[in-house]
């Protein structure tokens, strides 16, 4: 059966339109502008690396930059680096949230596999008690022997109390008093004080330098007592 000329030729204009169509959407996407903060956090990391080549913690952070940002080869590219070092760093989910866009990808399930072959998980543990908010992902841990409680910072920016019966609440909602990625605490049992550090921790008034945040809260009352970047918190000795 012979095609008459005109549907070829609409048929040919058709396939024209859509290859200038997904020219223009990878155009774009290549436009997209990178965020300021992920833009600043990847320099930082290619500095690391510059002078540590094959260290795994910039390796692996720096591809989920990439991830986040949509270069998913070099994502990959980077993580199978990482895997080199044999750390068992698992960029599988939850950890490797940013990389879910690449969780299906041939290469992404043979790294899985690899890493998780290389490094089989030892259980010497029982459970304690369990935290219902799924995606609290805590950063660090901290006790205090006295009222038997422990805390918990995360990633969202807030810090979490949390009991033996599994209870658990908000000691910090997120970005309170200027909180920015809690992350490593101790407590002074004896003092009653929690120290806090805390990332991404721009104030007003302050310039981008002050990132990094070192809080000191009373563990009796749950007032900040000082942190490193406010002129107006009193200092505790």
């Amino acid at each position: 059966m012979k095609i008459p000329t005109r549907v070829r030729l609409c048929g040919y204009l058709l396939l024209i339109a859509s290859l200038y169509s997904a020219i223009a959407q990878e155009q774009r996407k290549a436009k997209t502008p990178i965020p300021p903060e992920t833009k600043q956090e990847m320099q930082a990391l290619q500095k690391i690396l510059a002078a540590s080549p094959d260290d795994p913690a910039a390796l692996f952070n720096l591809a989920m930059d990439y991830a986040t940002i949509g270069d998913n080869t070099k994502a990959l590219d980077l993580l199978e680096k990482m895997a080199k070092a044999h750390t068992g760093m698992n960029p599988k989910s939850p950890a490797g949230r940013p990389f879910k866009n690449i969780a299906n990808d041939p290469r992404f399930i043979s790294l899985i596999a690899q890493i998780e072959k290389q490094n089989p998980p030892v259980l010497r543990s029982a459970t304690a008690f369990l935290i219902r908010e799924r995606d609290l992902f805590p950063e660090g841990i901290a006790y205090d022997p006295v009222e038997e409680t422990f805390y918990l910072s995360s990633g969202k920016r807030k810090i979490v109390t949390a009991h033996f019966d599994g209870s658990a609440k908000d000691f910090k909602s997120s970005g309170q008093d200027g909180l920015g990625e809690t992350l490593g605490m101790k407590v002074d049992a004896k003092r009653r004080i929690l120290w806090v550090v805390s990332d991404h921790f721009v104030p007003s008034g302050h310039s981008d330098r002050d990132r990094q945040g070192l809080f000191q809260y009373d563990l009796t009352t749950g007032a900040l007592r000082f942190n490193t970047c406010s002129r107006r918190a009193q200092r505790v000795s």
